[in-house]
């Protein structure tokens, strides 16, 4: 049910496809499909672009008694939803069959109101298709002047369309490029930062070692100063212990006179 919404637009795709084969019966057996849904779904633009594409698929045969009363239908059911542009196709379509039925005259003024239109609107992408259209009925009018002016401004604005076109797809292109050059810049900074960040862990590192060799040197100072102190006194009481050595084997420890030693030397 909740799918059903699309089966008015999947008939009219389907019917669209069968047009593009020219299996005309099955492509209007699919619009009377995608009509049908329409009612049932209560949607009129489904309907009106149903029955345009009927009027359109019998204007193609050449049955244009049958394309007129679908173009009237579509062109009645656009009024009543005020919708300007399905009743200017709709006038469109009846002028296009007018003109192949011999009214040329009326037919034309009805194609060329609405091409006047929607050239005001400047509305390209709709306009172009309407100037084939008015072409086509130009020639079959044998009003090749009129016809070769239409081409011309058909060629046109095909170019413009063309120019925007291209214009549009090289700023998609030029703003991939910049996000691109952007996140390459960014990537850049965030190296850079890294780096940055590496640089100073080292510096800091660095100024830790030296504090820590600064605290070395200092402590073996103080121990290669204590130990020289130790080694000065040692030395010192080396000395008098010496001294008193030699003056003992010179001396008589009792009198405290010169010994034979020492009278002997």
């Amino acid at each position: 049910v909740s799918q059903s919404r699309y089966m008015s637009d999947l008939y009219n795709t389907e019917g669209l496809l069968l047009t593009d084969s020219n299996q005309t019966e099955l492509a209007a057996a699919a619009y009377r499909n995608s009509e049908s849904w329409g009612q049932k779904l209560n949607n009129n633009y489904a309907i009106s672009t149903a029955i345009n594409n009927l009027g359109d698929l019998y204007l193609r045969t050449g049955e244009f008694q049958k394309a007129m009363i679908y173009f009237t239908r579509a062109y009645t059911i656009a009024k009543e939803m005020n919708d300007q542009y399905g009743m200017e196709i709709a006038e469109f379509n009846q002028g296009a069959i007018l003109v192949r039925q011999g009214q040329a005259e009326k037919g034309l003024s009805l194609m060329q109101t609405v091409v006047d239109s929607n050239r005001e609107r400047d509305s390209v992408n709709e306009l172009l298709p309407l100037l084939e259209e008015l072409a086509d009925a130009l020639h079959i009018a044998k009003d090749f002047e009129k016809e070769a002016a239409t081409l011309r401004e058909y060629n046109q604005l095909n170019k413009k369309l063309f120019q925007i076109e291209r214009d549009k797809q090289l700023n998609q292109l030029q703003e991939e490029f910049s996000a691109k050059e952007k996140a390459k810049q960014i990537e850049v900074l965030e190296q850079q930062n890294l780096v940055k960040a590496a640089e100073l862990d080292k510096k800091h590192l660095q100024q830790k070692v030296m504090l820590l060799v600064g605290i070395v040197v200092l402590l073996a100072s103080g121990l290669l100063f204590q130990l020289y102190r130790r080694v000065r006194k040692t030395n010192s009481k080396l000395r008098v212990a010496n001294d008193k050595l030699a003056y003992h084997s010179l001396h008589d420890p009792l009198t405290g006179l010169l010994n034979r030693r020492s009278l002997h030397d």
